[in-house]
């Protein structure tokens, strides 16, 4: 869990540093803007699916539950932040390594019906 709350800020350090060094790359600076702020909207989506609270928030998104989303989540803010700078580019490789493990350690997990349904008894009769 450390470590992907350190991957999570990362991708935050990422879009900072992706703000700070191309500002004058011709991309229109409202895009930059929302870009930069949907990216800390779904980084705390993530934390919070990590940490699984606050629960009201969970219940209208739940899939942050999930591992593999949160991989796939992390991939989709990855990919289109890379700069023409080494540094967030070796960022986004570390980032998307992360997540390529997340999903793929991710499928041993249960599905997120099974996780978001009551326990519910378990009969020994197979229907």
């Amino acid at each position: 869990m450390i470590t992907s709350l350190v991957f999570y800020s990362l991708i935050g350090l990422q879009a900072i540093l992706k703000v700070a060094i191309s500002w004058n790359d011709g991309t229109p600076s409202g895009l930059q803007a929302f870009i930069f702020v949907w990216t800390f909207v779904l980084a705390g989506f993530l934390i919070m699916g990590e940490l699984k609270k606050p629960a009201p928030i969970l219940i209208y998104y739940p899939l942050f539950l999930s591992r593999i989303i949160r991989g796939i989540t992390m991939i989709l803010l990855v990919l289109p932040n890379t700069a023409n700078e080494f540094f967030t580019i070796f960022l986004c490789i570390v980032i998307g390594l992360y997540a390529i493990f997340c999903i793929w350690f991710g499928r041993k997990n249960p599905a997120i019906a099974q996780i978001l349904s009551p326990n519910e008894p378990k009969s020994d009769v197979e229907i």
